[in-house]
């Protein structure tokens, strides 16, 4: 159930990202410069810029270095989507975060198997605090 896929797709049918390679950091390097409209996007931009909206999160249980935030670029006549590695996020995150992790237990809710799964994570895992944090962005920047 949560074992790692051939390099071809993962769970959430988005491309992998191959370690080591330039796609590798492309995905994880910010800025970010957007191949569509050539905006270059900082951390802050992810964090505070309403035209970077956050979508969803994908976690992978066997390599955190494939763990990301997803977001669409919604500028005027752009629309390109980025991923995010959620480390890069860590310094913003406001809560403790759990050594431990309960995805692939009985005690998962299986809430970051599935990219379009918004719903909150009331588990003490590692992964549940990026959880929260990507929730909290998607409502400070709906809301502003």
């Amino acid at each position: 159930m949560y074992e790692k896929s051939e390099p071809s797709s993962d769970r959430t049918g988005q491309a992998e990202v191959v370690p080591g390679t330039d796609q590798e950091q492309q995905v994880t390097t910010l800025p970010k410069v957007c191949p569509c409209c050539k905006a270059v996007l900082t951390i802050e931009d992810f964090v505070e810029n309403a035209e970077v909206e956050p979508l969803g999160m994908t976690v992978d249980v066997t390599d955190p270095s494939f763990n990301y935030y997803y977001f669409n670029h919604e500028c005027q006549s752009c629309g390109t989507t980025f991923a995010v590695n959620v480390l890069t996020f860590e310094p913003f995150i406001p809560e403790p975060i759990p050594p431990f992790v309960l995805a692939g237990t009985v005690e998962c809710e299986l809430h970051c198997t599935r990219i379009d799964d918004l719903a909150v994570c009331t588990r003490e895992c590692r992964y549940a605090p990026y959880r929260r944090y990507l929730l909290q962005l998607r409502k400070k920047l709906s809301t502003d």
